[in-house]
C-alpha cells in the first residue's frame, strides 16, 4: 500500500506539477490583466513554486549520482526547497482571494513541491 501510494506521489510531481507549472505560465503569459497588484500575491507564491520545482530537478539529479551515505549540502536543499514551498504556500492563500489567472495554480503548485520535499526528506 505504501508503494502505491509513492508511485501516486511521484506520478504527481513529475507528471502534474510540471504540466500544471507549464499551464500557469502559459495563462500568465496570455492574459491581459491590468491590475498587478492583485497578481501579485499569487505570482509571488507561483514564482516561489516554481523555484522549488527547479531546485528539487537539481536535487533529483544530484541524489542520482550521489553516494549511498547522507549528504548534508543535499539535505540543506531539502530545508530550502520545503521553506520555498511553504512561503508559496502563505502567499497563495492569500492570492486565492483575489481575482487572476494565477488563482489556483500557485497554492497547487506550492502544495505539490512542499509534498515532493517532504518525501524526499523522509526518505533520507
Amino acid at each position: 500500500m505504501a508503494t502505491v501510494i509513492l508511485v501516486l506521489i511521484e506520478i504527481g510531481f513529475y507528471i502534474a506539477v510540471p504540466a500544471g507549472l507549464v499551464w500557469g505560465w502559459i495563462r500568465l503569459l496570455k492574459s491581459r490583466q491590468s491590475q498587478p497588484t492583485f497578481l501579485a500575491p499569487s505570482l509571488a507564491a507561483f514564482a516561489l513554486g516554481t523555484l522549488s520545482a527547479v531546485l528539487a530537478i537539481g536535487a533529483t539529479l544530484l541524489t542520482s549520482t550521489a553516494t549511498a551515505a547522507p549528504d548534508p549540502s543535499l539535505l540543506r536543499l531539502y530545508r530550502m526547497g520545503a521553506l520555498l514551498s511553504f512561503m508559496g504556500i502563505v502567499l497563495a492563500v492569500v492570492g486565492v482571494c483575489r481575482p487572476g489567472p494565477l488563482r489556483w495554480h500557485a497554492p497547487a503548485c506550492a502544495m505539490g513541491t512542499l509534498i515532493f520535499w517532504l518525501v524526499a526528506a523522509s526518505g533520507e
